[in-house]
């Protein structure tokens, strides 16, 4: 079992259930190094390094490997999962985060992403978009 660091858009506990179809567990947590920016035409942000940051975020705890694939593809190739440690309550524990690749630095703004605008503005079409990679994905498991 795995801890799962999310910082976008899967930080809201509504997304990740329905990507992975059901509920996680998750507390408040943040890793020292990165900071979250907005991504060129994407609603979504990614994570980058920056020395003496923040990247505050919710850690899913006890994710399988199952569920871990299924975010691997649905983060896709931009993304690369990474291991860090994070910190809870003054604690520091290992856990997995979606870092955005080097090949990908170029579409990365300069720009902090603002979460509250992309709940307000864009997270029903989000959410109907992660219904549908859902059912690709339960489609695909039933054929196996």
């Amino acid at each position: 079992m795995t801890d799962f660091l999310a910082y976008g858009t899967l930080s809201i506990p509504e997304v990740l259930a329905t990507v992975t179809g059901r509920r996680h567990d998750d507390v408040p947590a943040r890793v020292a190094g990165f900071t979250r920016v907005r991504m060129r035409n994407r609603v979504y942000p990614a994570a980058v390094e920056e020395p003496g940051a923040w990247l505050a975020g919710r850690l899913y705890l006890d994710l399988d490997g199952a569920t871990l694939a299924r975010i691997d593809r649905f983060e896709g190739r931009q993304y690369a999962r990474r291991r860090v440690d994070v910190e809870v309550d003054g604690a520091l524990r290992p856990a997995e985060l979606y870092v955005l690749r080097e090949a990908y630095r170029s579409v990365a703004l300069a720009e902090p992403w603002d979460q509250a605008a992309f709940a307000r503005e864009h997270l029903p079409a989000f959410l109907r978009m992660c219904a549908e990679f859902r059912a690709e994905e339960d489609a695909r498991a039933a054929q196996r």
